[in-house]
Parts: C-alpha cells; sequence; structure tokens
C-alpha cells in the first residue's frame, strides 16, 4: 500500500467529503485526488523519476498536503525543509538530499533567492501558492508538462519521505521513511 491509496480511495467513497479546510477554502476528496494527478503527472513530465527527491519550503496548507500524495503517485521521495531553519541550512539539506525540485510557499521566495545559486541539484522552481518572478507557479508548471502516466514500481515498500534533524549538533542529519512506515502511523 502506498500513501496515495488512501486518498484514492476515499475520492471514491467519500468524493464530497472534505479532505481538508484552510480558513474558509474547503478541498473535497474528488479533488484533491485529482490535483495530486496533475502534480503527478507534472513531476514525471518534468523528467522527475522514482527515487528522485522533492524539496517542499512551506507552512501547512492544502497546497501543502496534496503535494505529500502527488509524490507518493510520481514515486518520488518529498524532502520537507523545517520553515524555522537558516537558508544556510536549507542549502545543505537541499543539497544533501540532491533535490531535483524545490516547491516552496510565497513567503520563502525572498529568502530561498539569496542560495538560489548554491542549490547544485535543482533545476525546477515552483511557487505553489502564487506567481513571482523567477519561480514558476504551481498552476503555470502543471499546465506546461505533458501528460505522464505515474507506474507503479516493483518495490512493495519504496521510499516516500526524507526528513532531517535540525542539525543541533553538527549539520543536519537525514532519515528515510517508507510508505509503509508512514501508513503505519495513520488511521485512515
Amino acid at each position: 500500500m502506498r500513501l496515495h491509496d488512501s486518498l484514492d480511495r476515499l475520492a471514491v467513497a467519500k468524493p464530497d467529503l472534505d479532505f481538508a479546510i484552510q480558513d474558509v477554502r474547503h478541498i473535497s476528496y474528488r479533488q484533491a485526488a485529482a490535483e495530486a494527478d496533475r502534480l503527478a503527472n507534472a513531476m514525471i513530465g518534468a523528467g522527475l523519476r522514482g527515487g528522485d527527491r522533492v524539496a517542499v519550503l512551506a507552512k501547512n496548507s492544502i497546497e501543502y498536503a496534496v503535494l505529500y500524495f502527488a509524490a507518493s503517485k510520481a514515486e518520488v521521495v518529498l524532502v520537507p525543509l523545517n520553515y524555522r531553519l537558516a537558508a544556510p541550512e536549507w542549502s545543505f539539506i537541499v543539497n544533501d538530499a540532491e533535490a531535483k525540485a524545490l516547491f516552496a510557499g510565497q513567503e520563502y521566495l525572498t529568502c530561498l533567492d539569496t542560495i538560489r545559486a548554491e542549490l547544485r541539484t535543482v533545476s525546477q522552481f515552483v511557487c505553489i501558492d502564487s506567481e513571482a518572478p523567477g519561480w514558476t507557479s504551481a498552476g503555470e508548471w502543471t499546465s506546461r508538462q505533458p501528460a505522464a502516466d505515474a507506474g507503479r514500481s516493483e518495490d512493495a515498500n519504496p521510499e516516500a519521505v526524507q526528513m532531517y534533524t535540525s542539525g543541533t549538533t553538527g549539520k543536519p542529519k537525514g532519515v528515510v521513511l517508507t510508505h509503509r512506515s508512514l501508513i503505519s502511523t495513520s488511521e485512515v
């Protein structure tokens, strides 16, 4: 079982049930699954392959939640960045993970632009919640990628998320969590 399987199951069983509520905005399971499909197809269409790392720096939002499921569908490994860290720590983590794409919330773009040249492996810079100079908006990014089908790998328990410590005793250290380990902590 993969992380996105529960989303797809609920999109069919309870399509109009709220997947998430943020302020006055609601998104149903059907809408969340469709958006996750679009993002996953865009990831694959942009050349991301199973096991590639995709970093994200944002506060909790509907877009952030959907990104977890899209990464699962595309079989890429999400690397969440702690927004409380400093730019040099983000740079270290992104480079250590060898992230090929960076998704970010609008409030972090200015700070990320100061380290952009240091991010050696990132070729895709996507803003998840607005438009900004030098960044591709998520809507534009998904619309310009060719349609692709997220195939299933042979791995019964692939990597899902690579999380990092804050590095209080040195450099941040990463640990990889599999789909099974994430699902075992949920009650969906």
